[in-house]
């Protein structure tokens, strides 16, 4: 028989979903951090997950679609997001970076203020940097 909140049993609180609907560009190298990444993101509500392993296919989705938040790892084999962050700022599309250097991460001195996530994360992290970058 199933519990009733009668019956002393609390029901979970449900995950706020931050991104409610949103289109989300997620730039991450390490496949098996994407899939978990998209699985939280999933959980927080998203709509639509592009996910880009390297610069040039991050700045084709960003060509032909509506992004309208971006996670941007931060480095991406030799290459760096941070021409994708320049251009994200320049269409004002919030978007946090996520690094295994913290705070530490070596940006420049025009994205310095950005938000820096630290690698490992977990969904928790993610929601609240999703909810400082959208003005939550």
């Amino acid at each position: 028989m199933p519990a009733r909140a009668s019956d002393g049993v609390r029901k979970a609180d449900p995950v706020p979903q931050p991104l409610n609907g949103l289109a989300v560009l997620l730039v991450e190298d390490n496949m098996i951090v994407a899939l978990t990444v998209e699985n939280f993101l999933e959980d927080l509500g998203a709509r639509r997950i592009w996910t880009a392993s390297h610069v040039e296919s991050a700045s084709k989705i960003l060509d032909r679609e509506t992004v309208e938040i971006a996670i941007l790892d931060i480095n991406l084999g030799e290459d760096t997001s941070l021409g994708i962050a320049r251009r994200l700022r320049a269409a004002s599309i919030p978007f946090f970076f996520a690094s295994g250097y913290g705070t530490d991460a070596g940006l420049s001195a025009d994205l310095d203020a950005s938000l820096v996530v630290r690698k490992p994360y977990g969904k928790r992290d993610l929601q609240k940097a999703i909810i400082s970058v959208l003005g939550m």
